[in-house]
């Protein structure tokens, strides 16, 4: 598949996204604990999930640049998720192991609040509100989906929200939807 951006690009984009709300709280270290400790893969998977959502953007006719609000928000809800699954098991590499249970779940919560918040104020792109709000309701529907045990939703999520930040109507972008969590399904039953 043809990249729609530079990984350096994305990396720089999902930087900026956790650095807009950065603060004293301990929590702030954890994230960017998480994101920055000794495993590359934390980085490529943030980064393939970004893709996604270009790629999305761009299969729906708009300009993948529109979509990096959409890409780091979903990149940073699948770091949440990851956050959160650690916290059970308290693997070395995690917020656990590194500090606390506590910070675990502090940590995995304030991931999700800056992923909404990337789709509520990015002052990178402009949109209608009505836009932010399909993309935010998009969004809380799969981490709510992923809450219930349904992990896939976040891949339906991440096509719905390349087509909404594209431009597409509600029901495109729930088409997309459809096809990313029908691809998750395909994925789980054959892995």
């Amino acid at each position: 598949m043809h990249s729609v951006a530079e990984p350096d690009s994305l990396a720089t984009t999902l930087e900026a996204a956790l650095r807009r709300f950065d603060g004293a709280s301990p929590v702030t270290e954890q994230v960017h604990d998480h994101f920055t400790r000794r495993d590359p893969t934390r980085r490529d998977d943030a980064r393939r999930w970004m893709e996604l959502v270009l790629a999305a953007a761009q299969a729906a006719g708009g300009d993948p640049e529109r979509a990096t609000d959409a890409a780091a928000a979903v990149a940073i809800l699948r770091q949440y998720a990851l956050v959160h699954a650690d916290v059970g098991a308290a693997s070395g590499g995690s917020v656990r192991a590194r500090f606390g249970l506590a910070h675990g779940i502090n940590a995995g919560d304030a991931l999700c609040a800056l992923a909404y918040l990337q789709l509520l104020v990015d002052p990178a792109v402009e949109r209608p509100a009505a836009q932010r709000v399909a993309m935010t309701r998009a969004l809380q529907e799969a981490n709510y989906a992923m809450c219930g045990g349904n992990p896939g939703a976040l891949l339906g999520a991440a096509c719905e929200l390349g087509a909404l930040a594209a431009g597409a109507s509600a029901e495109r972008a729930r088409t997309f939807g459809r096809v990313g969590r029908a691809a998750a399904a395909v994925t789980t039953q054959t892995a």
